[in-house]
C-alpha cells in the first residue's frame, strides 16, 4: 500500500534510491579490499632445502635422522644447497653444524676422497691427536717428524700438504684399530715421493704438524 500523501511511483523511486545507496556501500567496501590486495606483495618464492635436523658434530657420518628439509626463501638459497636429504645420508659432515643449518654441497665429504691428477692420499697418524681439533679438510700443513731417541732435531718431512679427510669414530676399532689410533689419523694429499717420505718416517719417527 502507498503511503499517504505518496504515489505508487513515488514509492518505487524511494526504494531504487535506497537500493542505489546499498549497492554504492557494497562497491566502495569491494574497492577498498581490491586496494589493500594489491598493496600486498606476492610472498618471495621458496625452494626446499636440506637442513641440520639437531646439533651436528664435525667428522660424524650423516644419517636420515641427523637431517630434515624446510623451505628457505630462494633470495637466501645458499649456493650448491642441497635439496635432496637422502643424497648425503651416509656421507661425512665437515664441520660441525647448528640446528636449522643448510647443508650444501661443500658440508660433507665426497663418498670416497679423491686425490687431484698426479697425487695420491695417504693415512698420517700424529703423535698429538689434540691437534685434530684444530684441523679442518681443506687446511694446508706442514709435516714434522722427530726422533727422540735417537737425538736427531725436528725437520720438516713435506710441505703444504692438504688435509682431505679427519675420520672419527663412534666405537672401538671403528678404523680398524683403537679410538686412540683412530683419534690421531688423517688423510692427506701428496705425491708419490712424499708418500714414501711419510710411510718411512711414519715407522721411525714421531710425526707432527705445523699448521
Amino acid at each position: 500500500m502507498a503511503r499517504h500523501g505518496s504515489s505508487p511511483f513515488t514509492d518505487l523511486i524511494r526504494l531504487i534510491s535506497w537500493h542505489r545507496r546499498k549497492l554504492a556501500v557494497l562497491a566502495a567496501m569491494s574497492a577498498a579490499a581490491l586496494g589493500i590486495t594489491a598493496a600486498t606483495p606476492d610472498p618471495p618464492p621458496t625452494t626446499t632445502v636440506t637442513v641440520a635436523a639437531h646439533r651436528l658434530t664435525g667428522g660424524q657420518q650423516l644419517t636420515a635422522g641427523d637431517v630434515t628439509t624446510r623451505d628457505v626463501s630462494s633470495d637466501l638459497l645458499p649456493v650448491d644447497a642441497i635439496t635432496r636429504p637422502d643424497s648425503i645420508v651416509g656421507r661425512t659432515l665437515v664441520a660441525p653444524l647448528s640446528e636449522g643449518s643448510v647443508l650444501t654441497s661443500v658440508s660433507v665429504l665426497r663418498t670416497r676422497p679423491e686425490s687431484a691428477a698426479g697425487l695420491v692420499i695417504t693415512p698420517l697418524r700424529i703423535g698429538d691427536a689434540a691437534v685434530l681439533a684444530l684441523l679442518r679438510v681443506g687446511d694446508r700443513v706442514d709435516v714434522v717428524a722427530s726422533d727422540p731417541e735417537s737425538g736427531t732435531g725436528a725437520r720438516v718431512i713435506a710441505e703444504q700438504v692438504r688435509v682431505v679427510t679427519i675420520p672419527r669414530t663412534s666405537g672401538a676399532g671403528g678404523l680398524g684399530g683403537t679410538d686412540r689410533d683412530a683419534a690421531s689419523l688423517l688423510l692427506v694429499e701428496v705425491d708419490r715421493q712424499q708418500a714414501t717420505v711419510l710411510a718411512d718416517a711414519a715407522a721411525r719417527s714421531q710425526i707432527s704438524l705445523l699448521l
